[in-house]
């Protein structure tokens, strides 16, 4: 029995590193105490926050107010506007002009549903400190196509 609390021992205290042994490092104990945390934290499911797309609300899109941004999602409350300005995606771009415009916000699922629907184009925001893409909806919706499965039509 003491023989294997031994070995036990050896296994617990000792890492093989190539062909040589090494006795586990500070480091090695920090990077396995890390290792756990980031495990523990997984499997508590802590709140990861949700991703957030900026939408453009202006006249002449296909998105004039965010009421309308409302009916359109189905939202329980009027979306938050933001004021921001366009900005180019590069510093080369030198002719390019910034403008102020107003943006909302959405979640994955909705900006799903705002692109399945109309026709967009994308605008380089200021978002939240970044330069981000924003979605612009065209006045004109897409046709509607019925999809077929993936396996092709049934005969």
């Amino acid at each position: 029995m003491g023989v294997i609390a031994t070995w036990m021992d050896v296994i617990r205290n000792w890492r093989v590193v190539g062909l040589t042994t090494r006795k586990e490092s500070a480091e090695d104990i920090r990077d396995r105490e890390i290792q756990k945390r980031w495990r523990d934290g997984i499997e508590a499911r802590l709140e990861i926050p949700e991703i957030r797309f900026p939408v453009v609300i202006q006249d002449g899109t296909g998105l004039s107010s965010p009421e309308q941004l409302q009916t359109l999602l189905q939202l329980p409350t009027i979306p938050e506007t933001m004021k921001t300005t366009t900005t180019s995606i590069g510093q080369m771009d030198t002719n390019f002009d910034e403008k102020e415009t107003v943006i909302c916000d959405v979640n994955w699922e909705q900006l799903s549903i705002l692109k399945k629907g109309w026709v967009s184009e994308q605008d380089v925001v200021w978002f939240k400190g970044k330069k981000r893409f924003a979605v612009r909806l065209l006045p004109e919706r897409k046709p509607q196509v019925e999809e077929e499965p993936l396996w092709g039509p049934e005969k």
